[in-house]
C-alpha cells in the first residue's frame, strides 16, 4: 500500500483507509484541512481494494505506517479495514469512525459514525481532545512560526465553526474578580473600566452590572463577535484590540482596568511589553486590578506561564503604586496558585 502524510506528526494521528472511504473523507483538500486543524493525517492509498473483511494487508500496512511515523495510537477511518485493526490490536487505536450507513459491529474501542452535512468537521470534533488541548497545539505552532497572538483567533474561531466547544467560555465573572469587588464595595457610578484580553464578556458583564461605563477587548475577532452577539443591548461596549499595540486614546483613559489571567498566554518576549501596556491604561485616580497564575518555579512550553513576582510588579512600571498583593490558592485544576495585585495612580 502506498501512504501519504500530512501535518505534523505531534499532533494527534488520524489514519486513513482511503480504499474504504468516499473522496470526500479522504481527498488531499480533507488531509490539508485536517492537517490544519493541528491533526497528523497518514493515507493509506490501496489501488487494489484490500478491504475485504479477511485480508490482513491493509491491517499489516497501517501497523507499519503508525511505526514508520513513531505513532503510538491513532484515530482510525475506514470500514472494514478499521474495524479489523480496531479488533486485533486495539491497543493501537483511540477511535474508529466510519462513513454514514457503515455498521461495523461491535468494537473494543469508541465507534462514530461520520453523518451530518459536514462529517469532516465530525472527525475534528472527535479527535481535539477538547479546546484546552487544541489551544495548546495552536499556540505552540503560531508561536514557533513568530506569531504570539494568532492562535487565539484559530482557536475561537474553530469554537464558531464547532471544531471544539467554546473557549473560555463562562457566564460569571471570574471568581477573585467577584470577591475583590464585594470587599471592596466596588461601584461604577458611571466611570470608565476595561478588560483586557475580555474573551466572551462575561467580567466586562460584571462591570457593567456595577455601574462602570465598561469595554471589553480581545485579540480575536471572533471572540468578539460571540460577545457582542450574546450580550446585544447590555449597554457594553466591545472592540477588538492588541495589547501589544494599544489605540493612543485609551492610554490613562480607564478608572477601573481590570486584566484576569491574560498576558501569561504569552511567551517572553512580548510578555513584558504587555504587561506595560496594561498599567499604561490606567487614568489618574484609577485603580488595576490584576488576576494570574503564580508561578512555582515550574517549566511550562505552552501557555498559560505563571507569572513571578518581578513580573507582578512590572504592572507598576508606568507610575502605578501598588496597593495590596495577595498570594492566594485556589481548590482545583493542575495551577491552583494565583496572584491578586491591586495598584492605584496617584492624580
Amino acid at each position: 500500500m502506498n501512504q501519504r502524510t500530512w501535518g505534523d506528526r505531534r499532533h494527534p494521528a488520524i489514519l486513513l483507509f482511503a480504499a474504504d472511504l468516499p473522496v470526500g473523507l479522504s481527498g488531499d483538500d480533507v488531509c490539508r484541512r485536517l492537517a490544519a486543524a493541528t491533526r497528523f493525517v497518514i493515507r493509506l492509498d490501496d489501488e487494489t481494494d484490500g478491504t475485504a473483511d479477511d485480508d490482513p494487508n491493509s491491517t499489516t500496512a497501517a501497523l507499519a505506517a503508525l511505526d514508520r511515523w513513531e505513532v503510538r495510537r491513532a484515530h482510525l477511518v475506514g470500514g472494514a479495514s478499521a474495524a479489523r485493526m480496531a479488533h486485533h490490536h486495539a491497543d493501537r487505536v483511540e477511535s474508529v469512525s466510519v462513513p454514514a450507513g457503515t455498521h461495523p459491529g461491535e468494537l473494543p474501542v469508541p465507534t462514530i459514525p461520520l453523518d451530518g452535512p459536514d462529517p469532516v468537521l465530525a472527525l475534528i470534533r472527535l479527535t481535539s481532545g477538547g479546546w484546552d488541548p487544541q489551544g495548546d497545539r495552536l499556540a505552540a505552532r503560531a508561536i514557533a512560526a513568530g506569531d504570539t497572538t494568532g492562535w487565539f483567533e484559530e482557536l475561537y474561531a474553530g469554537g464558531v465553526r464547532g471544531e471544539v466547544d467554546m473557549p473560555w467560555d463562562r457566564t460569571f465573572p471570574h471568581p477573585l474578580l467577584a470577591e475583590w469587588a464585594e470587599r471592596e464595595g466596588v461601584r461604577g457610578a458611571g466611570r470608565r473600566a476595561v478588560v483586557t484580553g475580555c474573551g466572551l464578556g462575561a467580567d466586562a458583564e460584571f462591570l457593567t452590572g456595577l455601574g462602570f461605563q465598561a469595554l471589553g477587548f480581545d485579540v480575536a475577532e471572533s471572540a468578539i463577535k460571540v460577545a457582542r452577539d450574546r450580550h446585544r443591548g447590555s449597554g457594553t461596549e466591545y472592540a477588538v484590540g492588541d495589547l501589544l499595540d494599544p489605540p493612543t486614546d485609551w492610554i490613562h483613559a480607564f478608572d477601573l482596568v481590570v486584566d484576569v489571567i491574560t498576558v501569561q498566554a504569552l511567551p517572553e518576549p512580548p510578555r513584558h511589553t504587555a504587561i506595560v501596556n496594561v498599567g499604561r491604561l490606567v487614568a489618574p485616580g484609577g485603580t488595576l486590578l490584576v488576576i494570574a497564575y503564580r508561578s512555582d518555579g515550574s517549566t511550562y512550553v505552552v501557555p498559560p506561564w505563571p507569572l513571578t513576582r518581578a513580573e507582578i510588579d512590572a504592572y507598576g512600571t508606568d507610575g502605578l503604586v501598588p496597593v495590596r498583593i495577595e498570594e492566594l490558592t485556589i481548590d482545583g485544576g493542575d495551577l491552583t496558585a494565583r496572584w491578586r495585585a491591586e495598584f492605584h495612580r496617584p492624580h
